[in-house]
C-alpha cells in the first residue's frame, strides 16, 4: 500500500506546497552532506532519495529561523486542515476509546490540561496516530528485544511516545503485531541526545572497540546493521568505545573538558594509557590499532572491509575513548490494520470506525528496521495519514 499510494500523496504535498511557496528539494543525493553521492558505497547509497520542504533559498536541513526543514510540511498540513474546517485540541490527552472491537468506535475520551475528562464523538471513525513507545520503559521491556530495551534505557530513552494508541486499541479488543517487535536504531550522539553534531567527525573516523580493545564490526556499515552488531557484544555493547585520535576530531575540539567531566570521554597519550583510563584491554587495543593502521598501505581492511579511501589512520599525538551504544530512535511495531488502514481484532475482523497510521501501526516490519531506505518510517506515516482519512471520509 506504501509503494501503491505514496506517489499520490506526495503528488498532493507537492501541489498543496507549491500554492503556499513551498517546495520539495532531494534531502541526500543533491546536498552538501553527500556531494560525493555517485561514489558511495551501496551500503551507503541509499535509495532512491528523500525530501525536504523548503521555501526560497533554504537549504536542505535548516529553515531561515533555525527549524529544522520538515516542520515546513506540518506547518503546510496543519494551516490546510485548519482552512477546511478542522478544529485541534491541544494539551488533551487520549485515555479511552468508545466503544469496543464488538459494537465499534464511535469516540474517544480525554483529559484536559484542567483535568476534565471530555468525550469526542465520531461520526466517521478514530485515526489513532500516537506513534511508537520508545518512552514507555514497561512496553519497551514487554514487546521488544532485550538488547533492544536494554540500549534504550542505559543510552538515550526516546521521548514523548508512550504507547498510548497501543493500549487504547488493545483495551478494544484490538490485535497487535506479535513479539519481539522491531525499533529504529541509531549509533550516534552522546547520552543527552541521540545525535550530536560535535562528534560526527570522531565517530566518522573512530575504531568501534569492545572491552577486550578489539573491532567487532565494519564501522561504515548504515547505522542499524552497526548498532546491530554492538548490542551482540557482551552486556548489551554497554562496554563499547568510539576509539580515535585528535587529526579525526574537528569539530568536538571545544567539547573535550565537558564529555570528560560527564564521563563520556576518556584520554591517553598511548593506546596503553587510553586503555587504562576507560578499562578496556591495554594490550588488545594497542594491537587493534597497530594492526588498522597496517592496513592503510595495500588499502585494504583485512578484517572486516571498510572503505579506508574514506577514512584515515591514527597518526596523532592524543588518544581518545568516547562512551558509545545504540539508542532506539522509535518503535515501528503496533496494531494489525487493513490495506484502508483499519484495525483489526483478534480475529481478523475489522473493528467499525477504528484505524491506525504511522507507528502506531503494524503490519508493515519483519523484526527489524531498515535504516538504508529513506522515509520507511516517516513516509509510510504520511502515506497511511492520507489513506486512512481517506477511508473515513469516503468509505470504501
Amino acid at each position: 500500500m506504501w509503494a501503491s499510494r505514496s506517489g499520490e500523496v506526495f503528488d498532493y504535498i507537492e501541489d498543496l506546497g507549491s500554492k503556499n511557496g513551498v517546495s520539495m528539494v532531494p534531502a541526500l543525493s543533491g546536498t552538501a552532506k553527500y556531494g560525493n553521492w555517485s561514489t558511495l558505497s551501496d551500503r551507503w547509497r541509499v535509495y532512491p532519495d528523500a525530501v525536504s520542504f523548503v521555501r526560497g533559498g533554504e537549504t536542505y536541513d535548516m529553515r531561515d529561523d533555525g527549524q529544522p526543514v520538515n516542520v515546513t510540511l506540518g506547518e503546510l498540513v496543519y494551516n490546510s486542515a485548519v482552512d477546511n474546517g478542522a478544529e485541534f485540541v491541544f494539551e488533551a490527552r487520549a485515555e479511552q476509546l468508545v466503544g469496543d472491537a464488538a459494537s465499534g468506535i464511535t469516540g474517544v475520551v480525554a483529559t484536559t490540561k484542567d483535568g476534565k475528562h471530555v468525550q469526542y464523538n465520531a461520526k466517521k471513525g478514530v485515526i489513532l496516530a500516537t506513534g511508537g513507545y520508545d518512552a514507555n520503559p514497561e512496553l519497551m521491556e514487554a514487546w521488544t528485544r532485550p538488547e533492544d530495551y536494554a540500549s534504550s534505557s542505559w543510552w538515550n530513552p526516546g521521548w514523548g511516545t508512550t504507547g498510548d494508541g497501543h493500549l487504547m486499541g488493545i483495551k478494544a479488543g484490538a490485535q497487535m503485531d506479535p513479539c519481539p517487535q522491531p525499533v529504529m536504531n541509531f549509533r550516534w550522539g552522546n547520552p543527552d541526545s541521540f545525535y550530536d553534531a560535535r562528534t560526527w567527525n570522531a565517530v566518522y573516523f573512530a575504531l568501534m572497540v569492545n572491552g577486550d580493545g578489539k573491532r567487532f564490526v565494519r564501522e561504515d556499515l548504515p547505522f542499524q546493521s552497526v548498532s546491530n552488531a554492538q548490542n551482540a557484544q557482551p552486556d548489551f555493547g554497554k562496554s563499547c568505545w568510539q576509539v580515535f585520535d585528535d587529526t579525526m576530531f574537528e569539530g568536538m575540539e571545544d567539547a573535550v573538558e565537558e564529555f570528560k567531566q560527564k564521563g563520556w570521554l576518556f584520554e591517553g597519550s598511548t593506546p596503553e594509557e587510553l586503555a587504562a583510563a576507560c578499562g578496556v584491554d591495554p594490550q588488545g587495543l594497542a594491537d587493534t590499532i597497530a594492526r588498522y593502521n597496517g592496513f592503510f598501505e595495500a588499502g585494504v581492511d583485512e578484517d572486516f572491509g571498510r572503505d579506508l579511501a574514506g577514512t584515515i589512520p591514527f597518526t596523532g599525538t592524543r588518544f581518545f575513548a568516547l562512551t558509545t551504544n545504540s539508542c532506539v530512535l522509535a518503535t515501528v511495531g503496533g496494531l494489525t490494520i487493513d490495506g484502508s488502514c483499519r484495525v483489526l481484532d483478534t480475529d481478523d475482523r475489522v473493528i467499525e470506525g477504528l484505524y491506525a497510521v504511522g507507528n502506531a501501526s503494524g503490519n508493515f516490519f519483519a523484526g527489524n528496521y531498515p535504516r538504508h531506505i529513506p522515509g520507511t518510517s516517516i513516509g509510510r506515516a504520511v502515506t497511511f495519514g492520507y489513506v486512512a482519512a481517506e477511508h473515513a471520509v469516503k468509505g470504501a
